[in-house]
């Protein structure tokens, strides 16, 4: 297994099978600028993930593991494996279940990593401007990792 760590026109000239923006999927438009990590099994691009940073946080998100290798641990794998690697400022994850996965299974990864809820502005004021939180974040469910 191993990470590589491109830019988001990179990563759609490597990435061989459909994709679908961040934007496409209903996340934030803050990707804009996100790096992507994609995760290897040998030499075949199994999953892939996005970060980019905001204010005095980073965005992180838009994880897909391809159908064929879901429920082998990759999701967390990659998760764990970009986090370690971020700088120490706190992440901002927005859960946005597709493909019918439940928003259960999403909390429950994310809680395990050591986020919690936000549920309003004053829970991020420290890391993000009213700007941000009204225009990004307010309807949405976010999640935070000091």
């Amino acid at each position: 297994m191993r990470i590589q760590v491109v830019r988001r026109l990179e990563f759609e000239s490597i990435w061989p099978y459909e994709f679908e923006s961040p934007e496409q999927k209903g996340y934030p438009d803050l990707f804009e600028n996100a790096v992507f990590w994609i995760l290897y099994e040998e030499d075949d691009p199994i999953a892939y993930t996005c970060s980019a940073s905001v204010d005095l946080f980073t965005i992180v998100g838009n994880t897909y593991v391809r159908k064929e290798h879901r429920g082998k641990g990759y999701h967390s794998k990659i998760l764990s494996e970009r986090n370690k690697r971020l700088s120490p400022r706190p992440k901002v994850c927005v859960l946005n279940p597709i493909e019918n996965t439940p928003v259960t299974h999403l909390e429950n990864v994310v809680r395990k990593l050591g986020y919690t809820r936000l549920t309003s502005w004053d829970d991020a004021e420290d890391i993000m401007l009213p700007h941000t939180w009204d225009s990004h974040f307010k309807d949405r469910e976010v999640w935070r990792l000091h």
